[in-house]
């Protein structure tokens, strides 16, 4: 089994670092968050990340890193025609199906589940990695993503990795470095204002119709 070969390749990989498996709790308040957001299938049961871990820098900031791991040619991503995370649908719901299927879909889910269900942790890295073997080869890809509060939960890619030895504790300041410098374009600002008002403008018809009804 693919998936079961890199998960384990990839705890290898983060040995001297301290990680938690799909079944160990990180902690109460994120286990909590995950368990509170609908699950990546949309249904009410828990998300569970293949690995989870915190990145912790000198200045005492504490960032949790979720990884879903793929195992699947072209399971790595879903990006829209603007190159956005593609998880939702035109009607602005949740597209469960690209949550489910890729890999970087489904760890950007888990990091709004912990930045909209948790009061402690407003910023979360959300890691794709995904591997297949093709012409006697095997093919690693890993995406990050840095999903903020502050940036309105619009993830932003950060790079492309062949392993992940920059989660390790001697790289983890860099890492943070590179994180620091991403921002949200005009373009995506004047986006988000847009979603913004339409969803104004929907819980608006939402509440005539009601008070329509109940004249």
């Amino acid at each position: 089994n693919v998936i079961v070969y890199l998960i384990h390749q990839a705890l290898n990989q983060l040995e001297k670092t301290k990680y938690y498996t799909k079944t160990e709790s990180i902690n109460h308040e994120i286990e909590t968050a995950l368990k509170t957001a609908p699950s990546k299938t949309g249904g009410a049961g828990a998300n569970y990340p293949d690995i989870k871990m915190f990145i912790e820098t000198k200045a005492l900031r504490k960032i949790p890193v979720m990884i879903e791991v793929k195992g699947t040619k072209g399971s790595l991503i879903k990006q829209n025609v603007d190159g956005v995370i593609d998880n939702k649908k035109k009607d602005g719901t949740p597209n469960y199906t690209n949550i489910n299927k890729y890999a970087v879909n489904g760890a950007v889910h888990y990091a709004k589940a912990i930045i909209e269900h948790s009061k402690s942790y407003k910023e979360v890295v959300a890691i794709g990695l995904n591997g297949y073997d093709e012409a006697g080869t095997r093919i690693y890809e890993i995406e990050t993503y840095y999903v903020s509060a502050e940036n309105y939960s619009i993830p932003k890619r950060i790079s492309s990795y062949t392993d992940l030895s920059f989660l390790l504790s001697k790289n983890q300041e860099k890492f943070v470095e590179q994180i620091d410098k991403i921002g949200l374009t005009d373009e995506e600002l004047e986006a988000k204002a847009k979603e913004f008002e339409n969803e104004i403008e929907i819980k608006l018809k939402k509440l005539n119709q009601v008070m329509q009804d109940d004249l």
